[in-house]
């Protein structure tokens, strides 16, 4: 299976150091995900680093740029009727875009997506409904992988999450009570979120 990872999604896992541990929970391996190549770039230039760093944390960053230099960079060409749409379109930006434009040529690809606002704004278009279509039911945001890890191994989970609160507001309000907070209490918050974002994304994420 094909999975195309936006750079959003890279750094917060990379900040909880759950990068290897969410692809396990996803029946994936890192020969199956496939990254922007600017997300390398974007690490690597000092001034773009230190503003990841001081929302990752320079261990996050680090880990973020080990796992893209190992994994594969999409290489398909986005269709361009797609993307020129999709660029045109506020809250989707360059790489999203690209992301959405390249699975007409990558149908068994799933989609690991850390910006709900993109995923927003791609199904209140109107002139992006072929795409929507095409992404119904391929789509995992952030708080869906982190309700599976949490689901598999909650403690570990949470040690983790608890230690890089500071990458994700959904995180910080799940996870109010730190290392008191309770999988019941997780689940709550995470799934508020996933069924807000199921109501204005129609049918894109995978149940």
């Amino acid at each position: 299976m094909i999975c195309l990872a936006d750079n959003d999604v890279i750094f917060k896992l990379a900040a909880c150091d759950l990068l290897d541990r969410a692809l396990h929970v996803l029946g994936l391996f890192r020969d199956d995900v496939f990254v922007l190549n600017t997300i390398k770039y974007q690490l690597q230039k000092q001034r773009s680093r230190t503003k990841l760093e001081a929302k990752y944390g320079p261990e996050g960053v680090k880990r973020a740029l080990e796992f893209v230099l190992s994994v594969h960079e999409i290489e398909s060409e986005p269709d361009p009727n797609d993307l020129a749409t999709l660029v045109a379109i506020e809250d989707i930006d360059s790489g999203e875009a690209v992301i959405f434009a390249t699975t007409t040529s990558s149908a068994d690809s799933i989609l690991l997506m850390g910006d709900k606002r993109a995923l927003t704004a791609l199904c209140s278009a109107d002139s992006c409904s072929s795409i929507c279509a095409r992404l119904n039911g391929r789509i995992f945001c952030f708080e869906q992988v982190i309700s599976l890890l949490c689901a598999a191994d909650f403690d570990g989970a949470k040690a983790n999450i608890v230690s890089a609160l500071s990458c994700d507001i959904v995180l910080q309000i799940a996870f109010a009570g730190q290392l008191d907070a309770t999988l019941e209490d997780v689940n709550d918050g995470l799934n508020s979120y996933i069924a807000d974002l199921r109501s204005k994304t129609g049918e894109l994420l995978i149940i």
